[in-house]
């Protein structure tokens, strides 16, 4: 294998590496690495290191600032409103509801890309939108103690 690739492309990411989205770009910059012998490096740079955020990421890939980026689609709803299809709260309850709606969405979300002159490789599952605590709430009063990150 070739120490020093043909190409390499920086992946941008704003979320940890450690994140279920960090963790794939590093997988796929090592199957592409593999796949291409090589040839074609993916250099995954999370925690927004590259000072993009997910909403200005499709931005430096059209500009040609990054070749990839690893993007939260909800943060993309100013740019097409399918991408804020799936941070929408309660329009899923689990998994495979999350896949059916992204299988159904799929179509819209490439279109959108497309028109951008990029491309889309993949979705990663990720939590659903709503309220996450430790213990149940069960009133009203339990939800304004709470400190709420939006």
């Amino acid at each position: 294998m070739d120490a020093n690739p043909l190409s390499r492309w920086l992946l941008a990411n704003e979320y940890p590496a450690t994140s279920l989205s960090g963790e794939g770009d590093a997988n796929f910059a090592q199957l592409l690495s593999a796949a291409t012998l090589g040839r074609l490096s993916i250099d995954a740079r999370p925690d927004a290191s590259l000072g993009y955020k997910s909403r200005e990421q499709v931005h430096a890939v059209a500009r040609g600032e990054i070749a990839m980026a690893d993007s939260f689609a909800g943060t993309l709803g100013e740019e097409h409103q399918i991408f804020a299809l799936s941070s929408l709260p309660f329009v899923v309850a689990n998994l495979g509801e999350a896949r059916a709606l992204y299988q159904a969405a799929r179509a819209a979300y490439e279109a959108a890309f497309a028109d951008r002159n990029q491309k889309l490789l993949h979705a990663t599952p990720w939590p659903a939108s709503g309220l996450w605590t430790r213990a149940p709430v069960s009133a009203a009063a339990q939800i304004a103690a709470l400190t709420i990150r939006t």
